[in-house]
């Protein structure tokens, strides 16, 4: 199943930058998603196994964000029931307007489409990859797209090495680390602002002082239910081997230690 997933990935990126054009003009497409319609045959699957939709979301999967996903709307196969969502792509958009407000292109990394609005529910996009132009069709009724982007925000961590971390929960934004003491509560040991950037199969933490200086990153990856694969910073490059950070259920109170 993973192959047949690879390949749409694949044949997807020939129409992302497309597809996700579209959807370019924040002031019409803030907070909406869009269905490629006119997909080419040879990357839909046989439909005897299952159906599926390519949507483009803009802001409502990832704020700021452009989102390219696969829906399955219909499925002969119990593994992969309806509803069952595939990330592809997440990208930063950028919308060229003219002097009148009005959105004629899309930037996507490097690509840059151009928008035909056809009304307020229909796009066209064109692209020199593209040998046609490619129709975009807004969902009425979003997609709730679900997968499994690592996050570490609004909760707290245990390390495999003891050491517990609090994002979110004591102040919004910060992370405290916290060690127990020898009465077997936990004490505050170090904080630091972060914040998250969340790729498609991983995700950056990045940490900063109170000043804004940078302090160091760490990638992460869903490694199971509740628990994560974290691979800090070693001499400016990660770690080859990640520390298993596991999710408490029940978070437990970190105490401010005095001096």
């Amino acid at each position: 199943m993973k192959k047949v997933f690879f390949i749409f990935a694949i044949a997807l990126l020939a129409l992302v930058g497309c597809s996700k054009e579209g959807g370019a003009d924040k002031l019409i497409l803030q907070n909406t998603q869009w269905i490629v319609e006119n997909t080419p045959g040879d990357i839909n699957p046989p439909q005897d196994l299952y159906s599926v939709v390519y949507v483009l979301d803009f802001d409502l999967a990832v704020e700021g964000k452009a989102t390219t996903a696969l829906v399955i709307t219909s499925t002969n196969t119990p593994q992969l029931p309806v509803g069952t969502t595939k990330l592809i792509d997440i990208d930063d958009y950028y919308i060229y307007t003219d002097e009148n407000g009005n959105p004629y292109a899309v930037k996507l990394a490097d690509d840059i489409l151009k928008i035909d609005v056809i009304d307020r529910n229909t796009l066209k996009l064109t692209s020199e990859a593209a040998s046609e132009p490619i129709t975009l069709l807004r969902v009425g009724k979003p997609y709730e797209l679900k997968w499994n982007i690592a996050s570490l925000a609004n909760a707290q961590w245990l390390s495999e090495e003891g050491y517990i971390y609090d994002f979110d929960l004591r102040k919004k934004g910060y992370v405290v680390g916290a060690a127990k003491g020898e009465n077997n509560e936990y004490y505050e040991v170090e904080s630091a602002k972060y914040s998250e950037l969340h790729e498609v199969d991983y995700s950056i933490v990045t940490f900063e002082a109170m000043d804004g200086s940078a302090l160091t990153q760490w990638k992460i990856e869903k490694s199971g239910d509740d628990k994560l694969n974290v691979y800090m910073d070693k001499d400016g490059l990660f770690d080859v081997d990640p520390v298993e950070f596991v999710r408490l259920t029940e978070p437990v109170t970190i105490y401010t230690k005095v001096e």
